[in-house]
């Protein structure tokens, strides 16, 4: 809905840790052009899961293939820095 200050101040709230709120956290602060904070939290994401993809959440996910959520998806995972067809190379 655009309401990214709002979000952002329920994700940080819920003081959970887990991989779903990673995602989301850094979908946001991208969407707020936060992106220290959104860069951090790829990182977690990475290093959790390291064979991450925007495309595979999304096709794990419940969102409908093609609507509009996933194209709201797809560009914040673009301007976090998150892989979005292939996981990012290892070193």
């Amino acid at each position: 809905a655009g309401q990214y200050e709002q979000a952002i101040e329920a994700l940080e709230a819920s003081g959970d840790a887990g991989l779903e709120l990673m995602v989301f956290k850094a979908l946001t602060y991208a969407q707020l052009g936060r992106k220290e904070d959104a860069a951090r939290e790829v990182e977690a994401i990475l290093e959790e899961k390291p064979d991450f993809t925007a495309r595979g959440w999304i096709a794990n996910d419940i969102m409908e293939p093609g609507g509009s959520s996933e194209t709201l998806f797809l560009d914040g995972a673009r301007k976090a820095g998150l892989p979005i067809d292939q996981p990012a190379p290892t070193n």
